[in-house]
């Protein structure tokens, strides 16, 4: 086992860094004797915590003589240095809170610093190949000693990945915003706040361009996610540039609304514009009629579709006593509904009384919604929105499959 070419920059991290990516450093620090180094013998038992993550440690030691027990390896690590073995804790702490698929794709951008301190052996053990599987806790402790702010980028991602955004934006033109123009954005939220804002950080990944934005007021806050959560969240506003969308993700439609208007004062070319998209009553049924009768078409004769209506939701129906109906199957709904209407219940005589439709496709499930919106003067119209999890270029596919198919435009936004 050689020795590294450099010392890892990410021993050099402490508190400040763990709790800005939302690891409770001083709640391990703290607790580490009767809890948290318990946790870690824990993750020996239950198999989580292996040999090539430990090997990691051992490697940054200048060890060739890797302890032959996991136990002996941890107690060694923490006699050379206590501080590296809260290190590795809080890189599984980290590591609970984001998935296999983000922490993977992470680590392959940043391999090259990984190779670069002399840990590209380790790196290939966690990587995983033929019969090995990634190992994602070995993984994020590479990457967090190589290159920490690694772990901000599968942080923003990982939230972004992981929810609807509150609300879409479209614009024809201008291009994806330069990393410097965000003054009069942070200017617009912190006018419009009590809090203060600034850029907790700013990345490319993929084509896009992500920004998480903070209340810089934070001080001592110690956030957490998925099953870290030990202390109240602060709030990050998230906005993702992709092409021509921008996906603003907060806790507020007030916010979404107040980051759309900084952007389009500071950026030059077409102002992101929310799209309205108005649908008729009739646009509605025939939308509806037409892929139930499609997808009945398909349970019946065996078609091969792209897509699957795998739920429908009504609030009324022409049933006794008129209760709501919802339908739901991996297979498929279709035949279910138009079986209903030989009984003379047909659930979608009322358009205005359609809720919802889950179409699968591509191993996503978009959930479309029949939406009331009203507009600044009051007026109210409809239209058909949908929320999934899946990326700007599938939603692009599906917007474009579902107006092939039937005729209707739809348009993406937040069903949370």
């Amino acid at each position: 086992m050689s020795t590294l070419t450099t010392s890892p920059p990410g021993f050099t991290k402490g508190k400040e860094f763990w709790v800005d990516v939302e690891v409770p450093y001083t709640k391990i620090e703290q607790k580490w004797d009767w809890k948290y180094k318990h946790r870690l013998h824990q993750h020996i038992n239950n198999g989580r915590l292996q040999k090539r993550v430990l090997s990691i440690y051992f490697k940054s030691m200048g060890r060739t003589d890797f302890a032959h027990e996991r136990e002996e390896a941890l107690n060694q690590i923490e006699e050379y240095d206590k501080e590296w073995a809260v290190n590795l804790c809080c890189q599984f702490e980290f590591s609970t809170g984001v998935s296999e698929d983000t922490v993977v794709e992470f680590a392959k951008k940043a391999k090259s610093d990984i190779v670069a301190i002399g840990l590209e052996e380790e790196y290939e053990k966690n990587i995983g190949s033929g019969d090995s599987n990634p190992n994602k806790d070995g993984l994020v402790a590479l990457c967090q000693l190589a290159n920490p702010d690694i772990l901000r980028q599968m942080l923003v991602f990982s939230r972004v990945a992981s929810r609807y955004p509150k609300t879409v934006y479209k614009r024809e033109s201008g291009g994806t915003p330069t990393f410097k123009q965000w003054n009069q954005l942070i200017k617009t939220l912190s006018e419009n706040s009590v809090e203060d804002y600034g850029i907790w950080y700013q990345f490319e990944h993929d084509g896009g361009r992500y920004l998480a934005i903070e209340q810089e007021d934070r001080d001592g806050v110690e956030r957490q996610v998925g099953t870290n959560i030990e202390e109240e969240p602060a709030n990050l506003i998230l906005l993702h540039f992709d092409g021509q969308y921008l996906d603003v993700y907060t806790d507020t439609r007030k916010s979404a609304n107040l980051s759309q208007t900084g952007i389009n004062k500071d950026i030059s070319g077409k102002d992101y514009e929310e799209d309205r998209n108005p649908v008729t009553s009739d646009e509605v049924a025939d939308f509806t009629a037409n892929i139930t009768d499609k997808d009945k078409e398909r349970q019946e004769d065996d078609l091969d579709l792209d897509y699957i209506l795998t739920d429908i939701h009504v609030s009324r129906t022409t049933l006794p006593n008129n209760p709501e109906v919802k339908l739901s199957s991996e297979g498929g709904v279709g035949k279910a509904v138009a079986e209903l209407s030989n009984l003379n219940y047909d659930l979608l005589s009322d358009p205005k009384n359609i809720e919802k439709l889950k179409i699968r496709y591509e191993g996503y499930k978009f959930t479309v919604t029949n939406a009331k919106r009203r507009t600044g003067s009051g007026d109210t119209y409809r239209e058909l929105v949908y929320g999934c999890h899946a990326g700007t270029s599938l939603r692009e596919e599906f917007e474009e499959l579902m107006t092939q198919e039937f005729g209707i435009s739809i348009k993406y936004q937040s069903s949370s």
